[in-house]
């Protein structure tokens, strides 16, 4: 009996075992899965650095083309994509060249955006071949440091068309900048002449329209250098406001001399009333005659 109950307890006991392994195992099965989907990320990782510094390592050749340099006012580094333009990304890079070349016989100004458009997608798939030809390179047993960039000729005609494009925005921009501090200096003109209508004191009539012709030049005129385009603004709005300070003080002058002007000629018209006592007519003309001038030099009422 005891020895049936003994084999029984290590029948159990075995039993117990090979589950306690079966479950171990299946522990380390699910370990060494989640171990191989870890090395597998960290692989996949791996590849990406790789393809990150292999991209800054290309980018150091390939920037200056791929990055304009100069901007002409109000153009976006991201143009938009104008509706008939032919789809770019179906280009092979020699096609990209040639329609360069098409691109720079037409007026610039007409097809500067699309321009950047072809420059972009031409050295997106040039990046693009020149990773591929360096994973090859890898593949085939090469260190990554000992890849060198085969010269192109494609890549150097287009450069060279692309820098023909950077010089004209180049040149333009300085025309532009000339043309901004000229706007400047008549601007400033105006200001000056603006408060010179203040000094002179001359008639409002006149004054206003001197004034309007001034108001309209400035409207004609460009833009103005960025720094100093808010000074220029807030001393303009200055001026105008002390203009406008000076016309009301002289309406309200002009009023007081209106009716310093009514009195006066009340008192003339009560004076001449006052000639009808006169017993000597010739006087009584020669004095009205008097009054006809003063009515004249006093002025409008």
């Amino acid at each position: 009996l005891k020895l049936l109950i003994n084999m029984e307890e290590n029948k159990n006991l075995e039993s117990i075992q090979s589950e306690n392994i079966e479950k171990t195992e299946k522990k380390k099965s699910s370990a060494e899965i989640l171990l191989e989907k870890l090395k597998q990320r960290v692989e996949n990782q791996a590849d990406t650095i790789e393809k990150i510094n292999v991209l800054k390592e290309i980018s150091q050749e390939v920037e200056t083309e791929a990055t304009p340099d100069v901007l002409l006012e109000g153009e976006e580094k991201n143009p938009e994509i104008v509706s008939d333009m032919p789809n770019y990304n179906d280009f092979s890079r020699e096609e990209l060249s040639e329609a360069l070349k098409s691109l720079l016989e037409k007026p610039i100004d007409d097809v500067k955006e699309e321009i950047e458009i072809v420059k972009n997608t031409f050295y997106k798939k040039r990046n693009a071949e020149i990773i591929e030809k360096r994973n090859k390179f890898v593949e085939e047993g090469g260190e990554k440091n000992d890849y060198k960039i085969d010269p192109d000729q494609i890549d150097d005609d287009f450069k060279q068309m692309y820098d023909k494009f950077k010089d004209f925005k180049k040149q333009q921009n300085k025309k532009i900048e000339i043309e901004k501090q000229r706007n400047l200096e008549l601007k400033t003109d105006i200001i000056s002449k603006i408060e010179e209508l203040i000094e002179k004191g001359e008639t409002l009539n006149k004054t206003f329209d001197e004034f309007h012709k001034l108001q309209e030049d400035w409207s004609s005129i460009g833009a103005v250098p960025q720094h100093e385009a808010k000074s220029l603004l807030e001393k303009y709005n200055f001026t105008l406001q002390k203009f406008y300070d000076w016309v009301k003080m002289n309406m309200e002058l002009r009023d007081l001399d209106l009716k310093k002007n009514l009195e006066q000629k009340i008192k003339l018209c009560e004076q001449t009333e006052a000639l009808i006592l006169e017993p000597k007519i010739t006087k009584a003309y020669n004095t009205l005659q008097i009054y006809h001038e003063k009515w004249k030099e006093i002025g409008p009422v």
